[in-house]
């Protein structure tokens, strides 16, 4: 039997984005048909722009269109991916265990309102120093730091007509997972959103 487990932690603090203490995400086991138990966390989370290919800096050739429609700043420097890593962690035991992004959720973090789902794409899994294509699988008595490519939100939108009206408010990550068959949500702490970047 399979006792899936999900906790929350305290994320990290990068220069791409502030999370702070994580709530609690989900409770108690999930029995599933293998015979290890995965313990999975989001560890840090990026909410920017989306940006043509997997790396987290892009020069603006590569950076896909805004999704606020603009041109502005998104048509210069940089453009910064929006992402998020998640942390995995497999019992001792025999096999291999499947991991599935069924769903992202962007949330309000004061109401808990939902204000867009975004597409996740691109899994990696950090090894030597660096992230590598990761076919989404974890195996017994093992340890992964994964990250996922985000499609940016709807700053237009979300901020009623004015996408600098999204930078001073605070958000959530709702990620439901698929592990070993079982869904399970997982749930950030508080996001603000990364300042676009001048050059």
């Amino acid at each position: 039997m399979t006792a899936i487990m999900f906790k929350a932690r305290s994320p990290l603090f990068t220069a791409l984005a502030f999370v702070s203490t994580l709530a609690c995400a989900a409770t108690g086991p999930v029995i599933g048909p293998t015979g290890l138990n995965v313990d999975a966390e989001i560890s840090s989370a990026a909410l920017a722009q989306d940006c043509a290919g997997t790396g987290s800096m892009r020069r603006s050739g590569d950076c896909a269109a805004a999704a606020d429609g603009g041109t502005g700043l998104f048509g210069c420097g940089f453009c910064q991916q929006s992402n998020m890593q998640l942390a995995l962690t497999a019992s001792a035991g025999n096999g291999s265990v499947r991991i599935q992004v069924v769903e992202v959720r962007l949330l309000d973090a004061i109401t808990g309102a939902q204000l867009d789902v975004l597409t996740s794409r691109s899994p990696q899994r950090w090894s030597n120093n660096a992230y590598a294509a990761w076919d989404e699988t974890i195996s017994a008595g093992t340890m992964l730091q994964v990250s996922y490519a985000l499609s940016a939100a709807d700053w237009t939108r979300i901020g009623g007509g004015n996408s600098w009206n999204t930078y001073s408010r605070r958000y959530r990550l709702e990620v439901v997972l698929r592990v070993d068959g079982v869904e399970r949500t997982l749930q950030s702490g508080e996001i603000t959103r990364v300042p676009e970047v001048v050059t």
